[in-house]
């Protein structure tokens, strides 16, 4: 047999479809200069207590695999988060995690990543990101999530716990990471897509150790996005409660609202624009642009990437977003003139 009707035509017409591709997705983004910069107002100190955190153990880095780009280790940081509610305990957890060390990373001292992954699913997506911030020359720390979120059996209550827990476990992960030799602890960046962009962007205005932060596919006022979103785990959730409770949409959404004291929405005073990269999807029905863009305004309207795709078909557009994502965290986690570099191992 013959190699194909395909064989008839020279390499480059046989690649013309995929131009085509490309050149349709990438006219379907747009990007958005920052606005100019506003006040930036600190969060009180009451409200930064809420995510205070103890680091009571430590193990050891174990090497799972490497190439001649990178190391990949799994690791644990234990913590301790004190429990807001005098009559209940405070909460004793390890927090694992996977360091991916770069080999092509800028001899010295470098600048290093947080990732944090999506709601669900595997672990594919994120280590995809990992990967390419290695390559591109970025040590990462990907934060794993740790529990199956918005489960049936979750009280109102539960889903601002465990917004806490997970922002106090990520600044134990930062104390970990800019404590290593070959990491510039001041070059560090936080990314996350989905609901790890909705963590990321509480995260990156409690604790300002961050020098910038990229999030994707991510919003604000989590109440009104739990009420209305596509995901199949959230409106699970969302019908349970109703039943459990006896109530309708309409009171759920503002009792879960009150709840949510921890929302990016509430504290994206916080962040300056400066050190933000916003993603939005414009066709999304798991976290809606009417969301999305709530929450890129609390910021402060940062340089914006608008992409005209739905929640999973984003993917199609996965390496173009990487491409700008990396060249934002270059820009951003330069060396400063006056930074003083570690020597690493």
């Amino acid at each position: 047999m013959g190699g194909g009707e395909c064989d008839r035509y020279p390499a480059y017409m046989r690649l013309f479809p995929w131009l085509l591709l490309t050149l349709a997705l990438t006219g379907c983004m747009s990007t958005t200069p920052a606005a100019p910069p506003r006040a930036v107002t600190p969060l009180a100190d009451e409200v930064v207590r809420r995510f205070d955190y103890a680091v009571i153990g430590t193990s050891s880095l174990a090497l799972q695999w490497e190439d001649d780009v990178v190391a990949v280790h799994s690791g644990t940081v234990t913590i301790m988060v004190p429990s807001l509610d005098p009559s209940l305990p405070d909460e004793r957890f390890p927090v694992q995690f996977e360091y991916w060390r770069s080999k092509v990373a800028p001899a010295g001292a470098g600048p290093a990543v947080v990732v944090t992954p999506i709601l669900g699913g595997g672990k594919s997506l994120a280590r995809t990101n990992c990967e390419d911030f290695a390559r591109a020359g970025f040590h990462v720390a990907l934060a794993w999530r740790g529990t199956k979120v918005l489960r049936r059996s979750w009280t109102i209550d539960d889903p601002e716990r465990w917004m806490r827990k997970c922002v106090a476990a990520r600044r134990a992960l930062l104390d970990w990471l800019i404590e290593r030799p070959e990491v510039d602890g001041d070059r560090v960046a936080g990314f996350g897509i989905s609901m790890g962009g909705i963590l990321t962007s509480t995260l990156l205005a409690v604790e300002p150790r961050f020098r910038c932060g990229v999030v994707a596919l991510s919003g604000g006022d989590l109440a009104g996005i739990i009420a209305v979103s596509s995901e199949g785990r959230i409106e699970r959730y969302f019908a349970q409660r109703q039943l459990d409770l006896g109530i309708g949409p309409v009171e759920l959404e503002q009792r879960i609202r009150v709840s949510m004291k921890s929302d990016p929405l509430l504290l994206a005073h916080a962040i300056d624009p400066r050190k933000m990269l916003v993603i939005t999807t414009r066709l999304d029905t798991v976290v809606p642009l009417e969301f999305q863009e709530r929450l890129w305004r609390a910021m402060g309207r940062p340089k914006r990437i608008d992409v005209f795709s739905g929640h999973y078909t984003a993917i199609l557009y996965l390496p173009w977003i990487t491409d700008e994502v990396v060249a934002f965290f270059h820009e951003k986690l330069a060396p400063r003139p006056t930074s003083v570099a570690k020597v690493g191992r």
